[in-house]
């Protein structure tokens, strides 16, 4: 542009003013036209070197990529050999722990096996074991053994006595002294009773050592703890282990038996005698013979109902039916009796079973709450309760609905027959007053 101006400035003196400005725009042109193809050139150049560093650096996040990749790999195989070691040193620890109770296990086992204190070293550890194996096989054999000798042992009403004791092994014991004789069982503190079971003759022919062809045992596992002897359970300490609500449900259970038997006999009494007098009835109102039917009526429910039809035998229809169903209406009552208050202690007795069974689990947890869950024995009462109410309503409950409901089914029969007959009674002296038009 500069060359452009500086021509134009140029004093031009025999050359045409169009003719020089059209050289001075050729050699302009000219000019742009070479810088145009040298920054052409040096675009192509930079593109290249661009392409060439982009082609660089892609190769280098590749490398990176990878390096990344082999590391991610090697920190996870460190990991799991990390966690590998870990368990590994669990395991040793766990297996030290085992070996370390075992041990205590068995000096308790074992009062006459001795150990080193220091069981740090591996062969003081293996030798110990060692000891301890070769003194629990020695027991184990010694186990197996019947021994008969002298001993101490008490008789059931905690006498001290003193006589022959066969061991069976380590887990049953029969002992004679005198004139007692049998099983013995744990007293605690290794000490040994005489149990109720009479096995008197198979103690004696053992310490005398025979043996006999039936062997009962009373089975224990060691001598620390006195062993409760069971005792045949009775109905008696059934009943007495659902407390109160127990005895309630057990009432009620009885209540509705007499209820039931009393309901049946009704039943009985009322049952199938209605029609049957409708039909002996039937010729004595054709015959008009009224006082010999009423003669016939027996004082139950059918002989009112009819007696009830027969003083109205000469009125008309509407009147008949109305004493009919008067009647029936009247005696119902008197059949249907007590079926509603057993079908009511049926339903009562599993909801007095719940009952119980909260409140035999409000002890169990009261006496958890004051003596924690280490005797088993003392749990037992409130479960007792708990199991024996719920059981003692279900069999108040299911024998109760099964009668009720046959009952109340009989009960439906019986009205029947009495709505039957009154209906035939009411038929006949209608068809009588035809007859006499």
């Amino acid at each position: 542009m500069m060359t452009l101006l500086f021509a134009l400035s140029a004093p031009v003196a025999a050359e045409d003013p169009a003719q020089a400005l059209e050289q001075a725009y050729q050699r302009e042109f000219a000019f742009l036209q070479a810088e145009r193809e040298s920054l052409s050139a040096r675009l192509t150049e930079v593109q290249r070197e661009g392409e060439a560093r982009h082609a660089t650096k892609e190769a280098e996040v590749e490398r990176l990529q990878g390096r990344l990749v082999r590391l991610t790999l090697a920190a996870e195989s460190a990991e799991a050999q990390l966690a590998d070691s870990e368990r590994a040193s669990w395991s040793v620890e766990e297996d030290k722990q085992r070996v370390t109770t075992l041990l205590s296990q068995a000096q308790g086992l074992y009062p006459t096996l001795t150990l080193p204190d220091d069981l740090s070293a591996p062969e003081v550890e293996a030798e110990a074991l060692r000891l301890t194996f070769s003194t629990a096989a020695a027991g184990l054999a010694q186990a197996g053994q019947v021994r008969v000798g002298p001993g101490a042992m008490f008789s059931p009403d905690g006498v001290q006595l003193d006589g022959q004791i066969v061991r069976v092994g380590e887990i049953a014991a029969f002992g004679v002294a005198g004139e007692h004789a049998g099983a013995l069982a744990p007293a605690g503190e290794g000490r040994l009773r005489l149990t109720p079971d009479p096995a008197a003759e198979v103690a004696r022919a053992l310490a005398s050592g025979a043996v006999p062809a039936t062997l009962g045992l009373f089975l224990f596992e060691g001598l620390d703890r006195p062993a409760a002897v069971a005792k045949e359970k009775t109905w008696e300490d059934f009943f007495a282990a659902g407390g109160a609500v127990g005895w309630l449900i057990i009432a009620l259970g009885a209540v509705n038996v007499l209820l039931a038997l009393y309901r049946g006999w009704v039943i009985r009494r009322e049952g199938g005698i209605a029609e049957a007098l409708a039909a002996r009835l039937t010729p004595l109102i054709e015959a008009g013979d009224l006082a010999a039917a009423k003669a016939l009526l027996p004082a139950q429910a059918a002989g009112r109902a009819l007696a009830t039809v027969l003083e109205q035998v000469d009125s008309s229809r509407e009147v008949l039916e109305d004493a009919a169903s008067e009647a029936m209406l009247r005696e119902a009552p008197g059949i249907e009796r007590l079926g509603a208050p057993i079908l009511i202690i049926a339903a009562v007795g599993p909801l007095l079973g719940l009952l119980g069974t909260v409140t035999g689990m409000i002890t169990t947890f009261d006496v958890i709450t004051e003596l924690g869950t280490g005797d088993p024995k003392m749990l037992s009462g409130g479960i007792s309760e708990a199991l024996v109410t719920t059981e003692l309503g279900l069999l108040v409950a299911i024998p109760s609905v099964l009668i009720g409901n046959l009952l109340n089914a009989r009960t439906e029969g019986v009205l029947g027959e009495l709505e039957r007959a009154c209906l035939k009674v009411v038929s006949v002296a209608l068809a009588a007053q035809r007859a006499r038009g």
